[in-house]
């Protein structure tokens, strides 16, 4: 999980030996000589370490009550590395709270490019990069699952090789999606997510399932009452549906339409089928408002038809609730309408 999250932007940060060649620069890395310690006063909790980078004056500038912290950790006299955002004013330079402050034998940590992931507050990236380079290092080298006609297509390196790439860009352009090592990597989540559903119909299609095949007597009743004539792509999707409602394997089915194109009746029309091989059957709608216009729809749908339903919301009296769920229980109440309320 940790190494599927992936850096956002890259950060650049120059070694200059001068300041004057930092301005260039959004962050830079600089050995600097400690001259000495002026703290302001306590309302201020401004704290300024003067340096000097190759004899020209830099001022090291921090707030909140860091002196004594910093004192210890840039003594007057010591050379130390520092990085951070070098600014200028006028003829003077200053940097503000340095991200890093050490020895030399840092300068390749903290030189070149680095990698930036969107943290969460209390997480600096100096820590969360060490968290990643140690997840690196643990990366164990799995056999290949892609077929070697498409790496070779696509000049995809290995997963392993994938994910270390992925975190050590060099530009910009190895952030974007088009990026090789970022194409496996969505392949590979896609390959995973399409293989396991594929699985999973697999295992559905193996089981056994109830087999409603109807009587078509209520549903014949209800479409006397509809006043209108259904859609061929309404009486195309009842068809198939009848046929899966009918085998005794389960069904797998999402209908999706645009509104008003009848998903509504056709779901009607499933329930009833059900309803006439003996089941109870629920329509499951996201609001009230909703759930109770599909009620009143209902009452002149299945007028005279002999069919009980009810409608239960999360506003439906305690009382009536009980009376449903007994109804439900006994099979008395073929179907119910309502909201989520119903789960």
């Amino acid at each position: 999980d940790l190494l599927q999250k992936l850096p956002h932007k890259i950060e650049v940060r120059a070694f200059v030996p001068n300041l004057e060649m930092g301005t260039h620069h959004d962050k830079i890395t600089t050995l600097v000589d400690v001259v000495s310690h002026k703290s302001g006063s306590y309302h201020q909790r401004r704290h300024e370490v003067q340096c000097l980078v190759d004899s020209v004056p830099l001022s090291v500038v921090f707030f909140h009550g860091y002196g004594q912290h910093i004192a210890h950790k840039m003594p007057c006299g010591q050379t130390c590395l520092i990085s951070g955002s070098l600014e200028k004013r006028g003829s003077t330079y200053q940097m503000v709270h340095p991200d890093f402050i050490g020895a030399l034998t840092d300068k390749e940590q903290w030189t070149g490019v680095s990698p930036l992931y969107g943290l969460t507050a209390g997480l600096s990236h100096t820590h969360y990069r060490k968290i990643i380079r140690q997840a690196l290092q643990k990366i164990p080298n799995l056999p290949e699952w892609i077929p070697e006609s498409l790496l070779t297509h696509y000049q995809w390196g290995s997963w392993k090789h994938s994910l270390e790439q992925a975190h050590t860009p060099l530009s910009e352009a190895a952030l974007a999606p088009t990026a090789t090592c970022r194409q496996r990597l969505a392949f590979d989540e896609l390959f995973a997510h399409q293989l396991s559903l594929q699985q999973r119909r697999r295992n559905w299609d193996r089981g056994s399932g109830k087999q409603f095949k109807g009587t078509e007597q209520l549903r014949a009743q209800t479409r006397k009452n509809l006043g209108f004539r259904l859609t061929a792509g309404q009486e195309e999707i009842l068809t198939l549906l009848t046929q899966e409602l009918g085998a005794p394997t389960p069904m797998m089915r999402l209908l999706q339409g645009d509104v008003g194109s009848g998903k509504t009746i056709v779901a009607l029309l499933s329930l009833l089928q059900v309803i006439e091989s003996g089941g109870q059957g629920v329509l499951l709608v996201p609001t009230e408002i909703l759930a109770t216009q599909h009620h009143a729809r209902f009452k002149q749908f299945l007028k005279a038809v002999p069919v009980t339903w009810a409608l239960l919301t999360g506003k439906t009296p305690a009382k009536e609730k009980k009376t449903i769920k007994e109804g439900l229980a006994a099979g008395t109440l073929d179907f119910v309408v309502g909201t989520h309320a119903l789960l």
